[in-house]
């Protein structure tokens, strides 16, 4: 089997502005823009999500293609609202319109049925060699990032991976944020470490 390619990777963005009834998340599309350019350098290929609902279908489906895409190197970008707290943590995913005089609610996905998809694509990336990174803007998602990797430990799926969660934006335009990595893959791994990124990048992360 021909080996990825260790110099590109595709970027697959899951961005969300329109949100109910939480807050929207005006020029989260923009953001997620400006990170694909910064990353342009570095031969990232945007894979676009094509116009329609961003709702739980269909976020699923856009997992579930990303998990398909295990024979390249790939980055997952997730933007969006979310919480954690202890043992538990969820990020939000926009709900549907309700009839009149019934709440609006967002629908939720929890660090478990997260780690689904991550597992999932890393039983593909066993055969291909291929690295992923998987990055989560979001409240609390430090810990979330840390339940998620719990559920990939306990299954083994860890190998080749780089888990990041960024939450508050600090100050100068950077973030911060944790993570978790192991290296191993036959492919050029993601290495562990603190760092900051290149400048024409507008975040920074310290990844443990």
């Amino acid at each position: 089997m021909t080996q990825p390619d260790p110099g590109q990777f595709d970027l697959v963005p899951v961005v969300f502005e329109a949100y109910r009834p939480r807050l929207p998340m005006p020029g989260a599309e923009a953001e997620a823009e400006a990170i694909a350019d910064a990353l342009a350098d570095f031969r990232a290929r945007p894979v676009l999500w094509e116009s329609g609902p961003r709702n739980y279908p269909a976020t699923t489906v856009r997992l579930r293609d990303w998990e398909q895409r295990a024979s390249s190197n790939s980055m997952l970008l997730w933007i969006g609202h979310g919480f954690s707290r202890q043992d538990e943590g969820s990020l939000y995913v926009p709900g549907e319109p309700r009839p009149d005089g019934l709440p609006e609610m967002d629908d939720e996905l929890g660090p478990a049925a997260f780690a689904d998809h991550l597992i999932r694509q890393a039983g593909h990336r066993q055969v291909s060699g291929s690295w992923a990174i998987v990055v989560i803007e979001a409240c609390g998602a430090g810990r979330y990032v840390d339940l998620v990797h719990q559920h990939l430990n306990a299954r083994n799926r860890t190998e080749g991976l780089l888990l990041v969660g960024w939450e508050t934006p600090a100050a100068m335009g950077t973030w911060v944020g944790s993570g978790r990595c192991s290296t191993g893959s036959t492919a050029t791994a993601p290495d562990c470490g603190s760092r900051r990124t290149t400048p024409k990048s507008p975040f920074s992360v310290s990844v443990c």
